[in-house]
């Protein structure tokens, strides 16, 4: 039994970020800090798989279970 199950998912998600093509990748990270562009979709990525709600615990409406 996987005691992370929501890391796995996020990552599932995020694809391998040392490949050259993804949705998030660690060339994309750099060459957007290098411009100074704002990482939209990035940000787009993690809303889109409900990062948010893993920082409201769970009592509150959250996904937030544990630290």
């Amino acid at each position: 039994m996987n005691r992370f199950p929501a890391a796995e998912q996020l990552e599932l998600a995020l694809g391998d970020p040392h490949r050259p093509t993804g949705p998030l990748t660690f060339g994309a990270a750099m060459a957007g800090d290098h411009a100074e562009r704002w990482p939209h979709s990035s940000l787009d990525r993690l809303r889109a798989w409900g990062y948010p709600a893993h920082l409201v615990p769970a009592s509150l409406g959250g996904r937030l279970t544990s630290l």
